[in-house]
Order: structure tokens, then C-alpha cells, then sequence
């Protein structure tokens, strides 16, 4: 489920991601445009169009992974969502099954 977003690095504030290529309850991955590391704190805004809400939460980078150049992605990552209300997770339960 690709989706616009807004993912920022929590200590500076720079964005490192405006495209998510899939989500889940527990979290999601993103194509990045800055390269991150392994552990660090993010904040993240999504709009799921089946929900039809905007979603915000705080992440950890859990993975990273480099992608083929010839794709012209040199990163995309896995956040693992900490801190996420309990709507916003129903909204994305609602968008997940939307697209089943």
C-alpha cells in the first residue's frame, strides 16, 4: 500500500522520507530520500485514504535496507512504531482491510 507521508529524524528534524511502500499495525516501510541509521527516533504523519484520517506516531528505525541503484533507490528502512494511539491503529486496520 504505497501512500504519501512526512517521516522526520526526531533529534533534527529533517525529513527523510515523503513515500511509505507498506504498513502494518506494528509499523512501516519507507523509501528513503536521507539516509538513516539503525536505531534512530523518528516522527511520522501518513494519510490513509481508506480511513480517510491522517495517522501520527513515533518510530524507531528497526531495519535498513539498500536498494538496486538501477531502481534509483539507494535506501529505504522499517520503522517500528512506539508511541500510536489506539484510533490511529484502528484506522490503519480499517485501510488494511479496505485493500483485502
Amino acid at each position: 500500500m504505497r501512500m504519501p507521508c512526512q517521516v522526520v529524524r526526531e533529534h533534527d528534524f529533517k525529513l527523510v522520507a515523503t513515500q511509505v511502500m507498506n504498513v502494518s499495525e506494528s509499523g512501516l516501510f519507507v523509501d528513503a530520500e536521507v539516509p538513516v541509521r539503525y536505531g534512530e527516533r523518528l516522527i511520522v504523519t501518513f494519510y490513509s485514504p481508506a480511513a480517510r484520517s491522517w495517522i501520527d506516531a513515533e518510530g524507531t528505525v528497526t531495519r535498513v535496507a539498500l536498494g538496486p541503484k538501477w531502481m534509483g533507490r539507494t535506501q529505504a528502512f522499517g520503522v517500528q512504531f512506539d508511541n500510536i494511539d489506539s484510533d490511529s491503529r484502528k484506522n490503519i486496520r480499517r485501510s488494511m482491510a479496505a485493500l483485502a
